[in-house]
């Protein structure tokens, strides 16, 4: 066989359904199993998504000086520094080590925000909530390498949910109770996750293993080799690699190495292969994240129906709104060519950006949708990408493809974070229509 001939699509189209470890698109998925992974994204996003809703009243108590971009770093830093080490570790703990973390986090985010009394301990209490987000989606998109490719959906729409839940239990509770009483009460929230992991989820192998994916021999030569960058193709995940192994895999089934073992260098090159979907994925993220935290509390109608405060929790939610739907719709509308929410997603900054400025739509209704278009931009994809990292990376790479995936949305969203405060500075005296 020479090189060229494993570039053909066609030799590499067998290697995504002959490993046994593949679960069959046909074979139906346990109820169950969607239930738990749903409950997972809910219940993961949860803290994130309450800190953001909840970030003038969280300012408003000790500095309400500052714009809610500080909200938004101390959301997104630990979230995105956690991310850029812990997919090459992971495989040292069990996925019970790491959702058992993950609930304690989530747990810990709400009871100290709701009791701090500083500014820097109502930062500390969100940069929990980034921890338990961050490595939460790590941990349970790698667990879907383990189940039915249906359960990648199944947690898409949680996250989806955790944005319309969250947001609008927010903006219920706190017309009823106080915003500390209400964070309070958010702390079901780890225990439902809990629950769901430890009850909900079908018994398997690898909820108790230690031991990520393991890869053969043969690949850690192929990773470090030059002819890699010569394979990639847009599409398609590392196609001379998953070749080569499906030519070789009976010679190589009895020499494999745990996954935890390769070289740092020869991971970092397995992340290239990956930036296809990666990109776009950060791009919609910075676009949108520098509307919703630069220019959200800059904007609000004066003399109408609902207060400025109300407006922001409004906008918010609407923006979760459309992430929900669009997550949660993916089994009947299908993106490949990933760039274009991003795309749009950068027209929608402009012109977010010249409306807050020039004042152009009258009706607040306007920007309700507008909010809305934009939340399903987002989470249009976030679900095609991870879906495209699913079903075109080689079995015994899914685990860690899917937690490096992560990557690029909270480098986004971490860059957006900073972007935003210069914008609130930019739009802060534009005052109410």
């Amino acid at each position: 066989q020479s090189t060229m001939a494993l570039h053909q699509p066609d030799e590499a189209a067998p290697l995504l359904s002959d490993d046994a470890s593949i679960v069959s698109p046909s074979k139906k998925t346990p109820v169950r199993d969607l239930a738990a992974f749903w409950l997972f994204g809910l219940t993961n996003n949860f803290p994130y998504v309450i800190m953001l809703s909840a970030a003038n009243d969280i300012l408003a108590k000790n500095n309400p000086g500052l714009g809610t971009g500080i909200i938004l770093l101390a959301a997104i830093l630990p979230d995105l520094c956690l991310k850029s080490f812990f997919p090459f570790v992971m495989q040292r703990m069990s996925f019970f080590m790491r959702v058992g973390v993950v609930v304690l986090l989530n747990l810990a985010s709400f009871i100290i925000v709701a009791l701090s009394d500083a500014t820097w301990l109502s930062l500390f209490g969100v940069a929990c909530a980034s921890l338990c987000s961050g490595m939460g989606e790590i941990t349970f998109l790698a667990l879907t390498a383990h189940y039915s490719d249906t359960c990648i959906t199944a947690w898409s729409s949680g996250t989806g949910g955790a944005g319309v839940l969250g947001a609008l239990s927010y903006l219920g509770l706190t017309l009823i109770v106080s915003p500390s009483t209400a964070l309070l009460i958010m702390v079901v929230g780890p225990c439902i996750m809990a629950v769901s992991y430890l009850l909900v989820l079908t018994p398997s192998p690898a909820k108790g293993s230690c031991q990520g994916a393991r890869v053969p021999v043969s690949m850690l030569f192929l990773v470090s080799s030059p002819c890699l960058h010569c394979s990639l193709v847009a599409g398609q995940l590392c196609t001379l690699t998953a070749a080569i192994v499906h030519n070789s895999l009976a010679e190589t089934r009895n020499r494999e190495k745990p996954l935890d073992r390769i070289p740092l260098t020869m991971r970092l090159r397995m992340v290239v292969p990956l930036l296809p979907y990666m990109v776009p994925l950060f791009v919609v993220y910075l676009a949108e994240y520098l509307i919703n935290q630069g220019i959200f509390d800059s904007v609000y109608w004066d003399g109408i129906f609902i207060d400025k405060d109300t407006q922001y929790r409004a906008f918010q939610t609407l923006y979760q709104c459309g992430v929900f739907v669009s997550r949660s719709s993916f089994s009947f509308i299908r993106i490949e060519r990933i760039w274009i929410p991003s795309v749009l997603q950068c027209i929608n900054l402009a012109l977010f950006c010249l409306d807050c400025r020039f004042k152009i739509v009258p009706s607040i209704w306007v920007w309700f949708l507008a909010i809305f278009y934009e939340g399903m931009l987002g989470g249009a994809a976030y679900v095609n990408a991870f879906h495209l990292i699913s079903t075109t990376a080689h079995t015994d790479f899914r685990e860690f493809s899917m937690a490096i995936g992560a990557v690029a949305a909270s480098l986004g969203i971490a860059l957006a974070g900073a972007g935003s405060i210069g914008l609130h500075e930019a739009f802060k005296n534009v005052g109410p229509r």
